[in-house]
């Protein structure tokens, strides 16, 4: 895959990752669910910005890790989806250890399962099929 095609599909799935997740934060600070994280110790508000931003980096980084996974060869698309989902696993960790209520924790965990199914699906796809998704 082209480096162009690979930054439009990054792009692509970084930024319908980043509103879906979005949307997911505005409807549970509407619905009364406490978005609060933990830096440390200290207890901080979730906003969206730090939503967008948690779900844009990391399809850069995720396509970086393809466009090295397909310098592997011909099992490199094999190699980033194994790397990818075994991260996205990882990431709950943090989230289920959180000393916070339940309904933060399936919040959080629901945004962090949005952006990695979006970026592992979207960085996958067919070039055909990121336009069609991107028209709809």
């Amino acid at each position: 895959m082209t480096t162009p095609i690979l930054l439009r599909k990054a792009t692509q799935a970084a930024l319908i990752a980043a509103v879906l997740n979005v949307l997911v934060f505005l409807i549970a600070k509407i619905t009364g669910v406490p978005l609060q994280v933990f830096q440390g110790t200290i207890p901080m508000d979730l906003t969206a910005l730090p939503v967008a931003l948690a779900t844009l980096i990391p399809a850069y980084v995720a396509a970086g890790v393809y466009a090295l996974a397909q310098r592997a060869g011909s099992r490199g698309v094999l190699v980033f989806q194994g790397i990818g989902w075994v991260f996205l696993l990882l990431s709950f960790f943090p989230v289920v250890t959180m000393p916070v209520a339940l309904a933060t924790k399936l919040v959080l965990a629901l945004m962090h399962t949005i952006a990695g199914v979006t970026i592992l699906t979207l960085l996958n796809a067919r070039p055909e099929a990121v336009r069609t998704v991107a028209r709809s």
